[in-house]
């Protein structure tokens, strides 16, 4: 990622990374990230401004959504470019990064995954 946005409001963290996402550029931003994510965080990535994305960057993504799955978080990307979205429908990897077609799909898939997983998500009392 040449730069990123990233947004919070309310428990939804929206990012936007721009770009490319490689080796290069993603440990200081996954820190960041870990540190706001917390249960119940909603977290999207509007991906139309990522321009190419290579292994080390798809193994970027999966932990990403690992650290979700692990603070009971939900996660969900969208707006793949065309090049990006073949990629990820090449190695079958649609359905563990949650891909959506746009925003309001984004939030559908977030829906959902909430109804299947806070089931399995205990809350500390």
């Amino acid at each position: 990622m040449e730069t990123y946005k990233m947004s919070s409001e309310s428990d939804f963290i929206i990012v936007k990374p721009e770009g490319e996402i490689t080796s290069r550029s993603y440990p200081e931003f996954e820190q960041k990230l870990g540190r706001l994510l917390c249960e119940d965080a909603k977290l999207l990535f509007d991906m139309s401004a990522v321009t190419f994305i290579n292994s080390v960057g798809i193994v970027f993504l999966l932990r990403i959504a690992g650290m979700a799955e692990n603070s009971c978080a939900y996660f969900t990307m969208y707006n793949l470019a065309g090049n990006i979205e073949r990629i990820m429908r090449r190695l079958q990897l649609q359905s563990v990064l949650n891909v959506a077609a746009d925003a309001e799909a984004a939030f559908i898939n977030i829906g959902n995954a909430m109804e299947r997983e806070l089931a399995g998500c205990s809350i500390a009392a």
